[in-house]
């Protein structure tokens, strides 16, 4: 599984794109450190999922400039990325949170107000079982007499996690309250 995928093929989703405007979106919206790649990444990655028949690519000519390679999304490709996107929004947490964040920004248009609201759900459950086998784990871990002299880092990263921990649940909150308002129907895809 690729996020450089995910994100290739949701651009070219949007719209037929060409190498440079991909790698410039992901750069001005701080994709690229989420993914961290560089500009010949973008282009090794259209090549291979040209390769696997996931895009096409078509050479445009451009008066006084050499031709450059437009790529469009086939059948195929949107197959893929809805797999990519389905896999990192259902990942088992804790996974990488900026994968699962990230992977959000192809939301609109991609998933129906009752699948994103199943992911946010979803999202939830994982994060209370997670919650759940951390505190069984700490719990265990004092019976059997660890964490007697920890130093005062541990309390306050304990206390640093909790706060994240609160913050991503008041966040997904907000995000299944907004997808509720009718201003916000136009972003997802029609139900079936």
């Amino acid at each position: 599984m690729s996020n450089l995928d995910l994100v290739i093929l949701g651009l070219l989703r949007e719209s037929p794109r060409h190498g440079y405007e991909i790698y410039s979106i992901t750069s001005r919206n701080g994709m690229d450190r989420w993914l961290k790649v560089k500009k010949p990444s973008v282009y090794k990655a259209l090549n291979r999922l040209e390769d696997q028949g996931y895009i096409i690519g078509e050479y445009e000519k451009l008066e006084n400039h050499p031709p450059r390679k437009i790529y469009k999304i086939n059948a195929s490709g949107d197959n893929y990325f809805m797999e990519l996107l389905h896999n990192i929004l259902y990942q088992h947490f804790p996974c990488d949170k900026a994968d699962f964040w990230n992977a959000l920004r192809f939301v609109k248009g991609n998933l129906t107000k009752k699948q994103f609201i199943a992911v946010i759900q979803n999202r939830r459950m994982e994060m209370l079982n997670w919650e759940k086998t951390i505190r069984e784990k700490m719990i265990n871990a004092r019976k059997q007499g660890e964490f007697v002299n920890q130093p005062f880092i541990g309390d306050i990263m304990r206390e640093q996690f909790k706060a994240f921990y609160r913050i991503e649940q008041e966040t997904l909150d907000k995000l299944e309250a907004a997808a509720n308002l009718a201003e916000n129907q136009k972003d997802f895809a029609e139900e079936e």
